[in-house]
């Protein structure tokens, strides 16, 4: 039994750059010329281009979960802390977790 289908929308068999647009299809059961003109007039209406994620997830709400569905959707992955580009560092390799006072 194969695990991954494949699915590919696009009508020119494209791979790259409608990604947001083949996993909306996917997702809603509609074709890619529906979805990609959707999310097209979607960011004509918010100013933004058509992957943005507030654009898509806008279009998603609309077409798929209502109000229920959350403003911002959680990616799973944890934000890295800020840390400067450079910082001093000790003659032995180690860094310091946080910078001295003066530097923060």
């Amino acid at each position: 039994m194969a695990r991954w289908v494949y699915f590919n929308p696009n009508p020119e068999g494209k791979r790259v750059g409608d990604c947001a647009v083949r996993a909306l299809c996917k997702a809603l059961g509609q074709d890619w010329e529906q979805v990609y003109t959707g999310l097209c007039l979607e960011g004509f209406a918010l100013g933004d281009m058509p992957s943005a994620d507030r654009v898509w997830g806008a279009y998603l709400r609309r077409h798929a979960l209502g109000p229920v569905w959350p403003e911002r959707i959680p990616t799973g992955r944890r934000q890295k802390p800020r840390r400067p580009l450079a910082y001093p560092g000790r003659a032995d390799g180690h860094y310091p977790d946080r910078l001295p006072q003066g530097l923060q």
